[in-house]
């Protein structure tokens, strides 16, 4: 499920943590969720943790990753484990897509090129728009990605944990 994992430090509370994130998303309610035609985090809020998503205007990007996090309370603060998954039945898509408009590609240009017919141009312009169109999804999505990092990290007034367990020079130190 490409998943990589994160760990965030953050002096709230768990409970302030729920409470700061509930003020600023809009709940993820499956499909009403994606009809409002703008730009919002969307997230499922549960008691242990919750799931972030991005939601465009107009646009669903089926490769834009979730964010999922745990909260793990610790006597001066929270830990925040955080995941970014895509699912899986969206990579198998994207594969066979790719595979496709691969295929479109090389038989537009065998026909363009060998067999010389006129009307292969158009089809070439065509497939070069899929893959356009494809690009600009992995860019999307990774954008997305860097988007719910920054949103967590600001909302929770979150860092990332030193490798060594500690908390980080921005977080620790006197209040």
């Amino acid at each position: 499920m490409m998943a990589d994992t994160t760990v965030l430090v953050s002096r709230l509370s768990v409970r302030e943590c729920r409470r700061r994130l509930e003020e600023q998303v809009e709940a993820d309610v499956p499909v009403a969720s994606d009809m409002r035609l703008r730009y919002g985090i969307l997230a499922l809020l549960q008691d242990d943790g919750f799931r972030l998503r991005v939601r465009r205007a107009l646009v669903y990007n089926v490769l834009s990753p979730r964010l999922w996090a745990r909260f793990s309370a610790t006597p001066t603060a929270t830990l925040i484990e955080v995941r970014f998954r895509i699912h899986p039945l969206a990579i198998v898509w994207s594969f066979c897509a790719a595979a496709f408009v691969t295929l479109l590609l090389v038989l537009s240009l065998w026909v363009l090129l060998i067999r010389r017919e006129p009307g292969a141009l158009a089809m070439v312009i065509i497939t070069l728009v899929l893959v356009a169109f494809m690009a600009l999804g992995v860019l999307s999505a990774r954008r997305d990605r860097a988007n719910l990092l920054h949103f967590v990290q600001q909302t929770l007034i979150a860092a990332p944990a030193e490798p060594t367990g500690g908390l980080t020079g921005r977080l620790s130190g006197p209040a």
